[in-house]
């Protein structure tokens, strides 16, 4: 099963359902956003398989620059439809 987690610590993690997930089998030292391939043991507690850790700048420089591109496409739609 693949999901992306927020480290809270270096043994717990937080579903995008807000559920709190032990993790075993992963050592992180920071706070960082990783993706992890794991196995769940029970209900809360997952063995982690595989984690990829998600660069921060290009991560989310790349959504913030989709993000400025679709406002300045909505904006000149808006502009030129304004101007018809």
């Amino acid at each position: 099963m693949r999901d992306q987690v927020s480290i809270l610590n270096v043994t717990g993690g937080r579903s995008l359902a807000g559920e709190d997930i032990e993790l075993k089998g992963i050592d992180l030292e920071t706070h960082e956003t990783i993706s992890v391939k794991c196995r769940f043991i029970d209900t809360n507690t997952a063995e982690v398989i595989d984690y990829h850790v998600h660069s921060v700048l290009f991560r989310d420089g790349s959504s913030y620059a989709g993000l400025l591109m679709i406002i300045i496409f909505w904006g000149f739609s808006f502009y030129r439809s304004k101007k018809k």
